[in-house]
């Protein structure tokens, strides 16, 4: 494997020049306009580029009980973030590593995906969704891994596997998830 991007987050400021914050709690269309609320998954939060710290060499994504009022999309109870590299970064084919560990507790939902650059075949899931790992907040134990295809939802296809860390072991704890990524295969590792 050879380098191709990484981000150690040193300093105490995000590189702008790799991410970008999705801000919102509306899914938009090619065009830029209003079409699911919720992300299409029902979310509560309104993700803003307020819930991120940088500091000791970590990116900490923040999710906080707090009211946020958005003039065109409403009022919502929860904040937090969401961090994308489209348009910055994108690869077909390689391993990707993530060191990571998430908060467990009701309603919080960790996870480390991608989607593509550019939706080639159609809206999701149509173009096809990695997920490296997600989880659940209310089950930390275990996680899982996913890839979307096929048509668009909601007649999508997917095929996914569960994780179970060794007992006293979670997410809460810090590990790297990866995926080795190659024309027509595609393996999970924790």
């Amino acid at each position: 494997w050879v380098l191709t991007w990484s981000d150690e987050f040193e300093g105490d400021t995000l590189d702008m020049t790799k991410w970008t914050y999705d801000i919102g709690n509306w899914k938009l269309d090619e065009k830029g306009n209003y079409e699911t609320s919720g992300w299409g998954n029902n979310e509560q939060e309104f993700y803003t580029d307020k819930n991120t710290v940088i500091s000791d060499g970590t990116l900490k994504i923040q999710a906080k009980k707090e009211t946020y009022t958005d003039p065109v999309q409403g009022t919502y109870e929860y904040t937090s973030s969401k961090l994308i590299t489209q348009n910055k970064f994108s690869v077909c084919y390689g391993k990707i590593d993530i060191r990571a560990r998430v908060d467990s507790g009701k309603s919080l939902w960790p996870a480390l995906w991608m989607l593509p650059e550019d939706s080639v075949y159609g809206k999701w899931a149509a173009s096809g969704e990695i997920d490296i790992m997600e989880g659940w907040g209310s089950t930390p134990e275990k996680i899982c891994g996913t890839i979307h295809f096929g048509e668009t939802w909601p007649g999508n296809t997917y095929l996914t596997n569960e994780y179970h860390f060794e007992n006293g072991d979670s997410t809460e704890n810090w590990h790297v998830y990866s995926i080795e990524w190659e024309e027509g295969e595609i393996r999970w590792y924790v």
